[in-house]
C-alpha cells in the first residue's frame, strides 16, 4: 500500500518578498486530489496562486477565465486545462460553474510508474472533451472521485489506474501502450536535465553544473539537448530564469533587486542587463506594461 504523505501547492513568498495572491495549502494524501470546482471558491483557492503539482481543472458548464503565467485562457464548457508545477495561475469562474479540479504530484506519477503520463500532462495545456468521448471520460472521472471519496488512504493503486483510464481518456489512446512508447537514451536524459533546470536554475546556472549532477561532460549534454529540443542547453536555463522572473514581475509586489536576488543575482544591474538581453525588453518596461494590462482587465471586468 502506497504511503500518505503531504504535498503543499502553494505560493511561497521568498526573502519576504510580499505577493497579490493568497498562499494556498492543499493537503494531499497520498499524492492525488479530486475536488469539486464549488470547493476552490469556497476554499477562496481560486486567487493567484503558484502550483506545487500538476493541476486539471475540468469545467462541465459555465465559463471563466484562466489566467496561467503570461496568458490568459477562455473556459468554456467541457474543456480541461493542464497545469504543470511552478506554474502561477489565477481562476476566474461565473456564478453556477460546475466542474473538478484535480491535483496529483510528481511523486504520485513516480510511484505508480506514470511515466508516460507526465509526458502527456506537460505536452497538453488545454483539451476539448466532446461527443461519444464526453460521456465514457465523464464517467471515469466520477468513479475515481468515488473511490477518492470512500476509500483514499487503503486503495491507491485502483485510484491510480482510474486516473491513469482518466488520462488515456483525454488523450483518445486506445490502449496504454500507446502511451507508454519507447523513449531514447537522449530524450530520458534531456528530460533530466529540463526537470533539474526547473528546479535548480536558481543555484545553478552554467551547463556545467547540470552535466555535473546528471554524470555526462557539458558537450554532450549540449549536443543531446539541442538534438531533442532543438535549441542549446544554455537557452533553457536562460529561459526558465525569464520565465521565473516575469512570473514575479506580474504576480508579486517585489522590487526588482529583490526578484533578482531570488533568482541567485548577487548585482541587480547583472540581472538588469540578463532580463533585457534574453527578453528583448527592459525589465522596467515590462512590469509597467503588465501593470498597465491588469488595470485595463479591472476596469473591463469592473
Amino acid at each position: 500500500m502506497a504511503p500518505s504523505y503531504y504535498a503543499t501547492p502553494h505560493l511561497t513568498p521568498a526573502n519576504g518578498g510580499k505577493y497579490r495572491g493568497n498562499t494556498i495549502a492543499i493537503t494531499i494524501n497520498g499524492g492525488i486530489s479530486i475536488e469539486p470546482l464549488s470547493w476552490l471558491v469556497q476554499q477562496n483557492r481560486t486567487a493567484a496562486t503558484q502550483l506545487h503539482c500538476y493541476e486539471i481543472i475540468w469545467l462541465k458548464a459555465g465559463n471563466g477565465t484562466l489566467i496561467a503565467d503570461l496568458g490568459d485562457w477562455s473556459l468554456v464548457a467541457n474543456t480541461v486545462h493542464i497545469l504543470k508545477p511552478g506554474q502561477f495561475r489565477k481562476l476566474l469562474l461565473d456564478d453556477g460553474c460546475e466542474g473538478f479540479c484535480i491535483h496529483v504530484t510528481r511523486e504520485f506519477l513516480e510511484q505508480h510508474e506514470m511515466h508516460g503520463m507526465e509526458q502527456f500532462l506537460r505536452a497538453h495545456p488545454a483539451l476539448s472533451v466532446t461527443g461519444e468521448l464526453l460521456a465514457d471520460t465523464e464517467e471515469i472521472l466520477l468513479q475515481l472521485r468515488r473511490e477518492y471519496m470512500l476509500h483514499a488512504a487503503v486503495r491507491l493503486p485502483i485510484i491510480s489506474r482510474f486516473f491513469q483510464l482518466f488520462l488515456l481518456y483525454l488523450a483518445e489512446q486506445p490502449a496504454p501502450e500507446v502511451v507508454h512508447t519507447s523513449i531514447s537514451a537522449e530524450q530520458v536524459l534531456a528530460e533530466k536535465f529540463l526537470q533539474a533546470v526547473r528546479s535548480e536554475f536558481r543555484t545553478r546556472k552554467m551547463v556545467a553544473d547540470y552535466a555535473a549532477i546528471l554524470w555526462v561532460t557539458p558537450g554532450h549534454l549540449n549536443r543531446t539537448v539541442k538534438h531533442v529540443t532543438g535549441f542549446p542547453a544554455s537557452y533553457h536555463i536562460q529561459q526558465q530564469i525569464i520565465l521565473e522572473a516575469k512570473r514575479k514581475a506580474r504576480y508579486s509586489e517585489m522590487s526588482m533587486k529583490e526578484i533578482a536576488y531570488d533568482l541567485g543575482f548577487e548585482d541587480a544591474s547583472h540581472f538588469s542587463k540578463f532580463f533585457r538581453n534574453n527578453s528583448g525588453v527592459n525589465f522596467t518596461d515590462f512590469r509597467r506594461q503588465v501593470l498597465k494590462d491588469q488595470l485595463v482587465c479591472q476596469e473591463a471586468m469592473a
